[in-house]
């Protein structure tokens, strides 16, 4: 690897690929990546490196979509080799993810940070062996009865999906907004409550960002948060990621000490059953 590509950005919505997962709070990353695609007439038509991916322009950048294949845990896998492969910088690669955490319909986007118990993050944060890059969190609300773990495996309600459905439109906005615009200017617009949002902020237009996506030459990269290099973060420059770990008894399904106890406090993300 000679370099980075300062062409392209890659947008990863994490999830459980399968029927059964498709409508599962969990997969909120997935159904915020397949709206971003259907508003810009984008498909996933290859696999690439474990990931379904579809390539376009949004907002006047070259896009890379990806909903990784290996079941919500091992996520880091894909987006590590599609970074390698593709020449990204982790200030390019978006993270979208659910957020136990958040209230219902609630958007946080934040340009680096740890995983807050979420195992998929987690993952990739691992193998990219930094936490400098952005991501889009989905407020999946906690459940005052239910397991965690039974909660996020479970479709949303018609009642939640009333809300989600128009949260979804808002994430995709929060995406474009992001890549015209950068992290910051769209964690202005987009990290409070729909009501203030609506009231309080001009969005970017629809029009205005199609018209960016006809109409841009080559892509400008949107501004990072400072210069990156493997080296600073402790990697040589042909070693993106560090060697993954013994995982017996860590699966997709599992929870190691550290994410037990962090489900007994309540905090963060969960990840459950089978393939979260």
């Amino acid at each position: 690897m000679c370099g980075h590509n300062t062409r392209f950005t890659l947008i990863v919505g994490l999830g459980n690929p399968g029927r059964k997962y498709a409508r599962n709070r969990h997969n909120a990353g997935f159904l915020t990546v397949d709206r971003l695609a259907r508003r810009h007439e984008l498909t996933f038509g290859r696999q690439k490196a474990k990931a379904k991916i579809a390539e376009g322009v949004i907002a006047g950048q070259r896009a890379i979509l990806a909903k990784p294949q290996t079941y919500m845990n091992l996520s880091g896998e894909a987006v590590v080799a599609l970074v390698r492969f593709f020449k990204i910088l982790p200030q390019r690669v978006l993270v979208i993810c659910d957020d136990l955490d958040l209230p219902l319909a609630r958007l946080r986007l934040r340009p680096s940070g740890g995983s807050g118990g979420h195992k998929g993050l987690g993952f990739i944060i691992e193998r990219l062996g930094t936490q400098a890059f952005p991501r889009l969190r989905v407020g999946i609300g906690r459940p005052v009865h239910d397991d965690p773990m039974d909660f996020v495996l479970q479709d949303f309600t018609a009642d939640e999906w009333s809300e989600m459905d128009a949260t979804l439109d808002r994430a995709v906005e929060a995406i474009e907004h992001w890549l015209a615009h950068g992290i910051h200017a769209a964690m202005n617009v987009f990290n409070q409550s729909p009501k203030r949002e609506d009231s309080n902020i001009q969005r970017v237009s629809q029009t205005s960002i199609l018209r960016a996506s006809k109409d841009a030459g080559p892509a400008k990269p949107h501004s990072s948060t400072g210069p990156w290099s493997p080296v600073s973060l402790g990697h040589s420059p042909g070693s993106l990621s560090p060697r993954i770990k013994e995982t017996k008894g860590f699966g997709p399904g599992t929870l190691g000490p550290k994410d037990q106890g962090r489900r007994a406090k309540g905090s963060g993300c969960s990840d459950e059953s089978e393939g979260v």
